[in-house]
């Protein structure tokens, strides 16, 4: 983004951002997907309780429904129960993914540097401690202290993406591990509604990446990558508020977000467009998500002359195939 805003400038671009909604209204499609979300993290995540038959065969019905497992996972930043421990998320917002991976056991902090979004999210945890306000340059954290850092459409916001990876690099236990999400430059919703696509964002969002480019950056960083993909999650919403801007010649004072139910049922076909097509063509997911691994003593980061196909991907993390570069073999 050229030119950028001020410091002074930036706190008022947020201040009636989507992280200050504490709920959303009930629909019945809202309901219906919180049941899916919630069985497909026990079945399919690993973090089952005890159940009674019954509940093992609902669990086990909802789970099966056509991309279950790409929205639960965007809800808990696709991490195994295996792996819990204690997790920042940077740009925590209100603080809901936070309350739903305390609850599944992990030990959690965030780091926000909007003040409404802070209240809301110290009020969900009932925690000032865990909540820090500020940005994740000032805030003071010792290194090597997380096993998990999650960063949620953050880094499209920042000024320095390399600077930013590197950070979170240093507070990384050895081994420890990194997962992110950012708007994808190569979605295919992007090439659909061009200028009025509503992940571009301006001018809160100063870089908008490709699988490619955020590879180098992660490289530049020293961490090694683990997986890339793209996700569908987000593309019911995506395609409302980029269909809207398109009515309204893009303009964002017009954005107004309609809830029938004739648009719910749109919305949610566009998901399952978008999620069969990445099953074919994992570049056109709406969002990038990056799995990346601090190095342990005497490994070094993957060269940005490896091709993605070469590296190893870990399935845990990762439960589709590798975004490749247009331009390797």
């Amino acid at each position: 983004l050229s030119p950028r805003p001020d410091e002074n400038e930036i706190a008022d671009l947020y201040s009636n951002y989507y992280t200050h909604s504490d709920t959303q209204p009930p629909t019945f499609t809202g309901t219906l997907k919180s049941l899916v979300i919630a069985a497909t993290i026990r079945r399919k995540f690993g973090y089952a309780t005890e159940q009674g038959s019954l509940k093992q065969l609902t669990d086990a019905a909802l789970a099966t429904f056509p991309g279950a497992a790409d929205l639960a996972g965007a809800e808990i930043m696709w991490l195994q129960a295996a792996l819990r421990g204690t997790l920042l998320d940077i740009g925590c917002g209100n603080g809901l993914r936070l309350a739903r991976l305390r609850a599944l056991g992990w030990k959690v902090y965030g780091i926000e540097p909007d003040r409404r979004a802070v209240e809301l999210a110290r009020k969900r945890l009932n925690s000032d401690e865990a909540i820090i306000e500020g940005t994740f340059d000032t805030a003071e954290f010792q290194e090597r202290t997380f096993d998990v850092i999650a960063s949620h459409q953050v880094i499209e916001h920042v000024a320095d993406p390399v600077h930013f990876l590197g950070t979170a690099a240093r507070l990384l236990v050895p081994g420890g591990m990194l997962v992110l999400t950012t708007p994808n430059a190569d979605a295919l919703s992007h090439k659909r509604y061009g200028r009025n696509w509503f992940n571009l964002d301006p001018p809160r969002h100063f870089h908008l990446f490709s699988a490619k480019s955020l590879k180098t950056c992660i490289s530049r960083a020293g961490l090694s990558l683990v997986c890339c993909t793209t996700t569908a999650s987000c593309a019911s919403g995506t395609w409302r508020a980029s269909r809207q801007l398109e009515k309204s010649d893009g303009s964002p004072q017009c954005l107004k977000i309609t809830r029938g139910r004739l648009t719910q049922v749109a919305a949610a076909t566009r998901f399952l467009q978008q999620h069969i097509l990445t099953k074919y063509n994992p570049n056109v997911g709406e969002y990038l998500v990056v799995t990346a691994n601090k190095n342990l003593p005497g490994q070094f980061a993957e060269s940005d002359q490896i091709p993605m196909s070469r590296i190893e991907f870990s399935r845990p993390y990762c439960d589709h195939v590798p975004v490749r570069d247009s331009n390797e073999a």
